[in-house]
């Protein structure tokens, strides 16, 4: 998956993954409560029927809804954590009118807030809390008029019910307790993610900054391609231009540009940066390379880019002992309507230091390389095309001009040697014919 398509994924529900956590705390919680409610029904069981019976139906409820709410998990959290904490609200409740304000029920009631809160949110955490202030004040206003009466403590707390009592603390403490540590390790599962994700994402915004600013570049080089393409019409110069600009903005170890010449089915050198690119076409052999030969010779007889990451796995690669921080190597054929008339021949002094980013832009590159080498033959042949004509009517003009058949003559050495960079000598003891013929001839070359 790219850069590209990571960031484009859409985020994480917060919340979504909050009571995910959430859930895997509740599961604690319901697996103590199968546990351990029935063991205490039973222990309390005379007491309880003697008693409070209801409370035996309200454990074996709680029991038994553990159990469903446990077994099926397709139930929404949400549902589950909302059905738990109503139940247990109103069992707090019940059992504060049953026993009073005491330690006891002061402790479900604490227990229960805390479940509350865990599962369902601030909101509703609060909300519990603050119906539970209004119940123990109306229980503490009844008990304190003497409207209610509650067991004595002699009868909780001693005799056959202490270890019913005991039984329910630590059924209470175990509750908080699998509660704490689920939470510890939620947290810490949770810190541990965060974390983890938070590397990722500076490691992407890196890479991306990384894509951003290799495109930004890219660009521009088009860009720069494209405004020399209508400003410098020397293929020299050109070439020299370019591949410093090349070399240059990515940093590359040396580039160079090969032309395939026809006449002889060769690759010469025609272009190379820095003192390297001397070096190398002031090398004997260096200058000129066979087609198939090295990654040149291959890029430009397949028609197809050769890059090597790793020189020294590489069978193809040739050394060159001009270059000798040449790490990673690519040749990129110079294409036009089909043919290959080049090769762009980039050198890098890391491993591994081209990337599909470096290949693409350089294809882009050695594209417009194309055009450009096209556009500088093109502007040279009419340049030599118009210097043509205008020697020739340069010496139409001058031969119309002459009134003589000496001065024609002379006229016509003169304008032929300074076209051919020679000197010509001419016979000036010409009859009639020859006159003639040499206009004729000149006549033609018009």
């Amino acid at each position: 998956m790219t850069v590209a398509e990571r960031v484009m994924q859409p985020l994480v529900d917060i919340g979504q993954a909050l009571d995910q956590r959430r859930e895997i705390v509740l599961r604690w919680v319901l697996w103590g409560a199968l546990l351990l409610l029935p063991p205490i029904l039973l222990l309390q069981y005379e007491l309880i029927l003697a008693r409070q019976p209801r409370l035996l139906y309200v454990g074996g409820g709680l029991a038994l809804l553990s159990g469903i709410l446990l077994f099926f998990r397709r139930i929404p959290y949400r549902f589950k954590a909302g059905l738990l904490t109503t139940l247990l609200i109103i069992t707090s409740c019940y059992n504060l009118l049953a026993i009073g304000v005491n330690s006891s029920s002061l402790l479900t009631i604490f227990v229960v807030l805390l479940l509350v809160f865990a599962f369902m949110g601030l909101r509703a955490g609060l909300a519990a809390t603050l119906l539970f202030a209004v119940a123990i004040g109306g229980m503490g206003a009844l008990m304190g008029t003497g409207r209610f009466s509650v067991p004595s403590a002699l009868e909780i707390y001693v005799g056959p019910t202490w270890y019913g009592l005991a039984i329910r603390y630590g059924l209470l403490s175990t509750i908080v307790l699998l509660m704490s540590l689920s939470f510890v390790r939620v947290i810490s599962r949770a810190l541990h993610d965060q974390l983890a994700l938070t590397d990722r994402l500076a490691a992407e915004r890196s890479a991306l900054l990384g894509r951003v600013e290799e495109s930004t570049k890219a660009l521009t080089l088009t860009a720069e391609i494209s405004r020399q393409l209508t400003t410098i019409l020397d293929a020299d110069a050109l070439l020299d231009a370019l591949l410093g600009q090349i070399q240059t903005m990515f940093g590359y170890y040396y580039v160079q540009v090969y032309l395939l010449e026809k006449e002889t089915n060769m690759l010469t050198l025609h272009g190379g940066t820095g003192q390297p690119g001397v070096n190398v076409a002031g090398l004997p052999g260096r200058q000129v390379v066979p087609l198939g030969v090295g990654m040149v010779g291959l890029a430009a007889s397949r028609g197809t880019s050769i890059v090597v990451n790793d020189i020294s796995e590489s069978n193809i690669w040739l050394p060159n002992p001009n270059l000798p921080k040449t790490q990673a190597e690519v040749a990129l054929p110079i294409v036009l309507a089909d043919e290959v008339i080049g090769v762009l021949d980039v050198h890098h002094h890391q491993l591994n230091g081209l990337t599909e980013s470096d290949l693409a832009t350089l294809e882009t590159v050695a594209s417009q390389l194309a055009t450009a080498l096209n556009n500088a033959r093109l502007f040279e042949q009419a340049f030599q095309q118009a210097t043509h004509e205008a020697q020739i009517n340069r010496i139409a003009q001058r031969l119309e001009a002459s009134t003589d058949v000496y001065s024609l003559v002379q006229s016509a050495a003169r304008e032929i040697g300074q076209a051919l960079g020679a000197q010509v000598m001419v016979d000036i003891n010409l009859g009639e014919l020859q006159s003639q013929v040499l206009k004729t001839d000149i006549g033609r070359l018009r």
